[in-house]
Parts: C-alpha cells; sequence; structure tokens
C-alpha cells in the first residue's frame, strides 16, 4: 500500500479502489471493503468486480449471493472480464440474476435465495462467450465447459439467443452455432 494511495485516496476513485484491494490482500477485509464498495459506487469497474467478489466469498461483508450477481453484472455489462467469467460460473451452476429470486420454499433453504435452481446454460453461454471475446483464457475454457454442459442438457443455443430443448430442432445447423467449434454453417 503505497503512501500516495493512501494520500490521495479520499480525492481518487481509482487510488481509492487500490487502497482496498491492498487492505483485502493484507488481511482488513471490512476496512478494504468500504474502501472498494466507495470506489464501485463511483464507476470503477475493477472495484465493481472486487466487491462482487467480497459478496460471493463472504470477505469482509455477509455473503450474498444476490448482492454478488448484482455487482459482477454492473462489472461485466462495462468491460471485465473476470466478471464476465464469474458469472458464467454462477449462471451455469444455478445462480438465479436477483430479479428472478422470488420468494418460497426455495428461500428457506438457499443463503438468500438465489442459488440452487436450475442451471441457465444460455446466460452463462452468453458471459462465457464475452469473456473468450475479449480475449480472457478462463473465459474460453468457460464457454467450451458450458458448450457441453448445455448439450449435454439438451438445449441449445441459438446465435439470436432463443433455445431449443429437448432434442426438438427445426434447424440442427443454426442450433450448433457458436457451441461446437468442429460444426461450420
Amino acid at each position: 500500500m503505497s503512501f500516495v494511495d493512501r494520500l490521495i485516496a479520499p480525492v481518487s476513485t481509482s487510488a481509492r479502489a487500490r487502497l482496498g484491494i491492498d487492505l483485502l490482500e493484507c488481511g482488513r477485509a471490512a476496512e478494504g471493503f468500504r474502501h472498494l464498495a466507495h470506489a464501485a459506487r463511483n464507476g470503477c469497474i475493477e472495484a465493481q468486480y472486487r466487491v462482487g467478489r467480497c459478496y460471493l466469498e463472504g470477505n469482509g461483508v455477509p455473503q450474498a449471493t444476490t448482492e454478488a450477481v448484482r455487482w459482477l453484472e454492473r462489472a461485466a455489462e462495462a468491460g471485465s472480464l473476470d466478471a464476465q467469467f464469474h458469472l458464467a460460473l454462477l449462471y451455469a451452476q444455478g445462480v438465479r440474476p436477483p430479479q428472478e429470486a422470488t420468494p418460497g420454499v426455495k428461500v428457506l433453504f438457499t443463503r438468500d435465495g438465489t442459488s440452487g435452481g436450475e442451471p441457465d446454460f444460455t446466460t452463462a453461454l452468453k458471459w462465457a462467450r464475452r469473456a473468450a471475446e475479449g480475449g480472457s483464457p478462463e473465459g474460453q475454457a468457460a464457454r467450451t465447459e458450458v458448450a457441453v454442459r448445455t448439450v449435454s442438457h439438451k438445449e441449445f443455443a441459438l446465435e439470436d439467443g432463443s433455445i431449443e430443448k429437448g432434442g426438438q430442432r427445426q434447424n440442427p445447423d443454426k442450433a450448433w452455432a457458436g457451441v461446437c467449434p468442429c460444426r461450420r454453417n
């Protein structure tokens, strides 16, 4: 943690984000989170990603998947490859976005009502593709993994974002576009 970052953190969003990251790394999670949250609210993409990870892991704050997804989506929409990769993993594991979380019996048995659902391979593939197209090796691996899972669940992501399930494909070549690298149109 540099002296300059400490000095200018109150007036510089990027310095405040670096200070927050440094504090997290040296074990002062609650204080680091506070700085990251401030920088994230002011539009720092890296801070938004880190706040999402803090909520996901319960680092400096109570674990809250809903908040994690919300912050990761902000960072991912702004271009964070790491956030896009983590969202791909979360959606492939069955995490629903906050707007889809509905109260009910399932809420009683999940951490905050967003996990434990059916995997959303369409959204997972969207985020994995974006990360891969941005040059993320993790995103490329996630895209392949999600594509394999998509095929194994008999859901095929189409180029226009629609889905065909259960082998009911009207255009097999289009259904494989972007999912299987060995299949060409």
